[in-house]
């Protein structure tokens, strides 16, 4: 008989997933219209997102081609597998909060600048602030 065991989302398919969010977002597709794109349900495009299913590679490249972008997308910034025990435990904390909303609403803004450098420019600006002491 299978137990009912709730799961922890793997770190890697809870950031494909927010991956898949946040280009979703970009283009201001519902996750219904991915789901009809890729031929899910709404609620199974939820899912992907939380990272509480996971995406095989053939569903992961027909999401990819509906969002208009490369597969290695999805994975980049994605958490090292073997991250030290210090960093590790922050990209724990990090995946266990979860991105709250306003998190989502700087990810919009820094999507919505148009200019590759200048989104560059701006992730450094980030980067130099939060490690000021």
């Amino acid at each position: 008989m299978a137990r009912n065991v709730t799961r922890k989302p793997d770190p890697i398919d809870y950031h494909v997933g927010q991956s898949i969010r946040t280009r979703r977002r970009e283009l201001g597709l519902s996750q219904t219209a991915l789901g009809d794109e890729i031929g899910v349900s709404f609620k199974q495009v939820q899912k992907y997102e939380s990272g509480a299913n996971r995406i095989g590679a053939g569903r992961l490249y027909e999401i990819s081609v509906a969002l208009k972008t490369d597969v290695e997308t999805f994975f980049a910034l994605a958490p090292a597998t073997t991250l030290p025990s210090s960093a590790s435990s922050i990209v724990d904390d990090i995946t266990s909060i979860g991105i709250d909303q306003e998190c989502e609403k700087l990810i919009e803004a820094y999507y919505a600048i148009p200019d590759r450098q200048l989104r560059q420019n701006f992730l450094s600006l980030l980067r130099t602030i939060s490690d000021d002491d």
